[in-house]
């Protein structure tokens, strides 16, 4: 449906406001390059390897930075169900995969090796984008939101 907005103030405020908008949505894009180039910035000072966490700390052991690594899958419902029935693991497939087909990590990591290597023909697994944070930076982002 569409609608004439035939007042004249209220379509400039209506551009005015499309204008902001586009200004902000602009600076979040090139906020969002800058954090990835930081980013890859801190992961060139600091080696964090392998899944899981890794907290780099000060000699206080106060905490600088926690690096986070992951693992993204991708499955092949059709191969998932044809290996599922090859070998009765039908009853399996609910409680490793979610509805789309989406691996259930908890789940994944402690079915048996012989469960696994059964299903990993129709999963691709591959390294997912390290998780960067900072309790100083969060903390000082939290403020800001605060004060807004």
């Amino acid at each position: 449906m569409k609608q004439l907005l035939s007042n004249e103030k209220l379509q400039k405020d209506l551009k005015d406001a499309l204008a902001e908008l586009e200004r902000i949505k602009k600076n979040k894009a090139l906020l969002d390059a800058q954090q990835k180039t930081v980013e890859s910035w801190i992961l060139s000072v600091v080696s964090a390897t392998g899944n899981g966490k890794t907290t780099f700390t000060d000699a206080d052991n106060n905490e600088i930075v926690s690096i986070t690594n992951g693992t993204s899958y991708k499955v092949d419902s059709e191969l998932l169900d044809k290996v599922a029935k090859e070998h009765q693991l039908e009853s399996q497939v609910p409680y490793l995969f979610r509805f789309k087909a989406e691996v259930i990590s908890d789940a994944w990591n402690g079915a048996t090796e012989e469960v696994r290597q059964v299903f990993a023909q129709a999963v691709t697994a591959t390294a997912s984008k390290p998780s960067i944070s900072s309790a100083a930076v969060d903390a000082a982002v939290k403020e800001y939101k605060k004060s807004l």
